[in-house]
């Protein structure tokens, strides 16, 4: 009885040496930090990964974006405002969900300087999350031709798309001023919790083909063409706000092909 019990125990030891297959490992989901102190070593916003000390906000932040190399990657703008002092290199491409962030909700402000581009991001899904988007100009305040995404507790105020790079294959004459999305109705933009005020756009604040709008305001919003505070084609609308917004053709408030 003793020998066959120690035969069990060894042949339970062998089947433990010989794994068939190694177990599954999960990619590891990274948080980079961008902010204004000096960089020694990353990992906070006392000492950000990615540095506007000696740089500018526009290189370092899509430098992060860039960098992004996993599904749930996060990137943490530290506490504070960033003014652009260059259009940013659009960072396309990209492949992964990841998501922006402010250090803390309304805590950080990214101003164009009534200049640049803010952000320039393709084929992601992007969640960008308690972010202020003042003072974009050329192709507006957030770009992001390809790819799903998701809008929340953030705030975009007077933002102007006007003559820009084409970033993306969106046409110069096209897109809002505060997001211009994807146009072939593969993605879907996500809007919750937002504030869209006094953007100017040839086709209104937002412009995209399909968007899922909540628990959001749209005020004093313009443009010369469609839909000042949304041009869109598939508009899912619930609990929004809308006043004051004005625009030289149809569709004051809102322009869409289908509205649910």
């Amino acid at each position: 009885m003793r020998r066959r019990v120690i035969r069990m125990i060894v042949a339970a030891a062998v089947l433990v040496g010989v794994s068939a297959s190694p177990m599954p490992t999960r990619a590891v989901v990274n948080t980079a930090y961008v902010g204004d102190a000096a960089h020694s070593g990353g990992g906070s916003c006392a000492d950000p990964d990615f540095s506007t000390h000696g740089s500018s906000i526009d290189v370092a932040l899509h430098a992060a974006i860039a960098a992004v190399d996993s599904d749930g990657d996060t990137i943490v703008v530290c506490a504070g405002r960033y003014t652009f002092a260059a259009e940013p290199v659009g960072v396309a491409g990209m492949g992964y969900d990841f998501t922006l962030r402010a250090e803390r909700v309304g805590s950080v402000t990214l101003d164009g300087g009534g200049e640049y581009t803010i952000l320039k991001a393709s084929g992601s899904h992007l969640t960008v999350d308690g972010i202020r988007f003042v003072h974009a100009g050329a192709g507006g305040a957030l770009v992001h031709p390809e790819g799903d995404l998701t809008v929340t507790h953030s705030v975009f105020d007077a933002n102007v798309r006007g003559p820009n790079d084409g970033f993306g294959g969106i046409p110069f004459n096209f897109g809002g001023g505060a997001i211009a999305g994807d146009w072939n109705c593969n993605d879907s933009v996500t809007i919750s919790d937002s504030t869209f005020s006094n953007s100017v756009g040839p086709t209104g604040a937002v412009s995209t083909c399909m968007v899922v709008v909540a628990r959001s305001i749209f005020t004093n919003n313009s443009t010369n063409g469609l839909g000042a505070a949304l041009y869109v084609c598939d508009l899912d609308l619930s609990d929004s706000t809308f006043a004051g917004n004005r625009a030289g053709g149809s569709g004051g408030a809102v322009s869409a092909c289908d509205i649910s």
